[in-house]
């Protein structure tokens, strides 16, 4: 779906030259970050119009830092059929963020972009009279290239600059070439298409204009700056947010908002396994939720009818462990205790272990798309937690399958720093299990492991074994220094802790 598919030209806007091994943007006022940054939000929205991604050439770079420097001059560009070129500038104050790169670079191309809600017309190419040229330009299919410029000024403003090749304006035949390269925007997934006045913010540290497509997908949260559905809502309106969790799980006990956490420790664990991310599927959500009511109504822990069309795990937890009287305790919780299973031996080849071993395969099944989970917590009682996955088109296989045809693949091994036994870690500022999850640990900067997989006598939920989020150690025997391990591990991504 979008977010997968966004993950991946995510992870291949890096701004290295097309001309050579330079970094793209390197010795300019927008250098290697700020071209990155210019090229991930173009390859988001080209993304929802089904374009490729462009990648960043130097030699575009360099000309289009040199169009804003003139700008900044008082002097215009000269025209040329090199590239297509889009300006953009905020006055001193104008807007909030835009005296800074990290806002200044996606607010252009946000601003760009924001004439498709010029009535565009995808079959004639034509909008309502107003600007289309950026929106066009920005998302333009037959565009392979892109260089930025940036110059931010103290006593007048911020100018923004991009070129694109080959140029899309040269053609006489613009018009008519318009309906084949711009494609009409996806719809975004239902659980994501929430009004302005429903969204509920994310996360609090990235609010508007800062966030961005990016850090908001790793987050399994729902990105839309635009506001397609809602025309007179602006881009640039300082009472809106563009980061939320959706409406998946709207009006159930498991809300968005567990929802969301559900799906982000689920996430986790399948980034480790190399599988792709799942999305929250309210139907999903509905029916786990009801489940997880019907368990509650009858104190017992029983599976739903066996389906073909979903796998379903349950917990259900007494409150002698720590959180689990609390949504932020139990659905962190009950992932976890599923995916503790990979310490029951479990075997990659034939896909069996020492003993259950289903749950863990649900956790990180590759072939599943979407997740709904459902709590209920009983005073008296406990908390019930009902997970149900589904899987891809045209794979079906009967409730908790046994049988190896689970796509499981073997876990990544941690950075050298991160592999610390229980009793060797230092707890990363104040965050500590069952509360911590791994986005807030890595964000911190620190490592995080909560199942202490060199450790196979520890459970997950030993006291033992509570420090999941830790800091990284510096003294290891026999670990190179942090310049030496980039070297030894230069042909390989490194994320959250882990050598990919």
């Amino acid at each position: 779906m979008l977010r997968d598919m966004f993950l991946e030209i995510l992870f291949s806007c890096v701004a290295v030259s097309v001309a050579g091994a330079r970094e793209c943007g390197e010795g300019l006022e927008c250098g290697p970050e700020c071209q990155n940054k210019c090229l991930e939000m173009h390859n988001y929205y080209r993304s929802l119009h089904s374009s490729p991604p462009l990648v960043c050439d130097h030699e575009l770079a360099k000309s289009a830092q040199k169009s804003t420097d003139q700008r900044v001059a008082g002097k215009n560009s000269e025209w040329t059929d090199k590239y297509t070129e889009s300006i953009k500038y905020w006055k001193r104050g104008e807007l909030e963020g835009m005296d800074k790169m990290k806002g200044a670079i996606p607010g252009a191309v946000r601003s760009w972009y924001s004439e498709i809600k010029n009535d565009y017309n995808y079959q004639t190419g034509k909008g309502n009279g107003k600007a289309i040229g950026h929106f066009q330009a920005v998302v333009w299919k037959g565009e392979t290239r892109l260089g930025c410029g940036l110059s931010i000024t103290c006593n007048d403003g911020t100018y923004v600059t991009a070129h694109y090749a080959p140029a899309s304006h040269a053609s006489m035949d613009k018009e008519k070439q318009a309906p084949d390269n711009v494609k009409p925007r996806k719809q975004p997934e239902p659980g994501c298409n929430v009004p302005s006045g429903q969204r509920v913010l994310c996360n609090p540290d990235l609010r508007a204009p800062f966030v961005n497509p990016g850090n908001c997908t790793q987050d399994s949260c729902c990105y839309d700056d635009m506001f397609m559905s809602e025309p007179s809502v602006n881009f640039y309106d300082a009472t809106q947010d563009w980061k939320n969790v959706g409406s998946c799980g709207a009006g159930l006990k498991c809300g968005p908002q567990c929802q969301r956490l559900c799906l982000s420790q689920h996430n986790y664990y399948r980034s480790l396994h190399n599988s792709p991310p799942l999305k929250c599927d309210p139907d999903l959500a509905l029916s786990a939720q009801a489940w997880a009511d019907a368990n509650a109504r009858n104190q017992t822990v029983l599976s739903s009818t066996p389906s073909s069309d979903y796998i379903e795990s349950i917990s259900w937890k007494k409150w002698g462990w720590k959180g689990m009287e609390s949504k932020l305790g139990a659905i962190p919780g009950a992932v976890r205790s599923w995916y503790s299973e990979i310490k029951r031996g479990y075997n990659y080849d034939i896909g069996t272990g020492n003993g259950v071993v289903t749950h863990f395969k649900s956790v990180v099944d590759a072939q599943e798309t979407g997740l709904g989970c459902g709590v209920r917590i009983v005073p008296g009682d406990g908390t019930y937690v009902v997970a149900q996955y589904s899987l891809g088109p045209g794979k079906q296989f009967r409730l908790n399958d046994n049988s190896p045809m689970a796509v499981v693949r073997p876990r990544k091994e941690p950075e050298p720093y991160c592999r610390l036994k229980s009793f060797e870690r230092e707890q990363c500022r104040g965050l500590q299990g069952p509360f911590v999850t791994p986005d807030k640990c890595l964000k911190a900067g620190c490592c995080y492991e909560d199942i202490s997989m060199d450790e196979p006598e520890l459970q997950w939920y030993s006291p033992k074994a509570s420090i999941w989020c830790f800091k990284k150690k510096s003294d290891i025997a026999n670990v190179p220094p942090p310049f030496e391990l980039a070297a030894q591990f230069q042909d390989r991504a490194y994320t959250g802790g882990y050598y990919v």
